[in-house]
């Protein structure tokens, strides 16, 4: 039996929604064309500054090396970002692994924290309920303000097919359309995001990152428990099993819906107390923010 792809190698991965086989160098090989192509939909990097933000994960230090083999040609100037929000017992042990991925490419790798930008740890957040969604708003925060304030033309993210897939599903459920459908663009205070692995499935980021070397930690957050995105990722691994194509299917189908012409004008405002884009008069770190204080202060 022979690759399907090369018809010379001996195959190591059966790529089960295509009904082929593969061999090393020829999964190597479509996992980096994903990625340039999905690259390719935001008209490239060459020449521009790239924030990638790096947990120390799977995901976006896979995300991170394939940056970095891209941006050797192309002549583009990467920083890796990690946030440490103060999850103890598993955010340190994870940026050990970005910091070492970093250090072997020669990339800058800034570190910032909730402690010293917000003023409490995610561990004490936690006390509030609702962690991921403490987490989520202000990471997002953090990244998009550093990403302004440095002069980046994208920030680069190790979202996943999985990730893209659940996040679709999530926000469809929660009737938040306006947040799929906004546009992020500098003009209106949102630095525009890549994704490049956002078509690759997630255990095929797990094969590539061990066929390439690539350092990662392999623990999960504690507080992934908690999450709605669980039972989104839950439903959607038992929907995979009967139907190897139904991720691919859910992201495709939101995006012919996603450029429809007649879609509606999503407008943003300026945040009353931060000045940061939302559809709201007082954006969602803010009204978390203001909670936080008055149980912090």
């Amino acid at each position: 039996m022979k690759c399907d792809r090369c018809r010379r190698s001996e195959p190591v991965y059966f790529r089960e929604y295509e009904g082929r086989s593969l061999c090393k160098r020829c999964f190597l090989q479509t996992i980096e064309k994903r990625a340039r192509e999905e690259i390719r939909r935001y008209g490239g990097i060459s020449g521009k500054k790239v924030l990638v933000a790096v947990s120390g994960g799977k995901d976006s230090n896979a995300a991170l090396y394939i940056l970095w083999k891209i941006a050797k040609r192309s002549r583009a100037e990467l920083q890796a970002i990690s946030i440490d929000e103060g999850i103890k017992g598993y955010r340190k042990k994870s940026l050990t692994k970005a910091e070492e991925l970093c250090e072997s490419l020669g990339i800058e790798h800034q570190v910032i924290s909730f402690k010293e930008e917000i003023g409490v740890t995610m561990d004490q957040i936690s006390e509030l309920g609702s962690p991921c969604t403490y987490c989520g708003v202000l990471r997002r925060k953090l990244l998009n303000e550093y990403a302004l304030k440095g002069g980046f033309d994208f920030v680069a993210t190790g979202h996943n097919l999985d990730d893209e897939a659940q996040s679709i599903l999530m926000n469809l459920m929660r009737g938040n359309i306006k947040r799929l459908l906004r546009e992020e663009n500098p003009k209106n205070g949102l630095v525009p995001r890549i994704k490049p692995l956002r078509l690759v499935p997630e255990e095929e980021v797990v094969m590539y990152s061990e066929f390439r070397g690539i350092p990662y930690y392999q623990g999960e957050c504690p507080y992934v428990e908690m999450a709605f995105r669980k039972r989104i990722r839950d439903f959607l691994r038992e929907m995979k099993k009967e139907s190897p194509g139904v991720l691919f299917n859910l992201v495709r189908s939101w995006e012919k819906v996603r450029n429809l012409k007649s879609k509606p004008d999503i407008k943003l405002n300026k945040c009353e107390i931060c000045g940061s884009p939302t559809s709201r008069e007082i954006c969602k770190a803010c009204e978390l923010m203001d909670i936080i204080s008055l149980e912090f202060t």
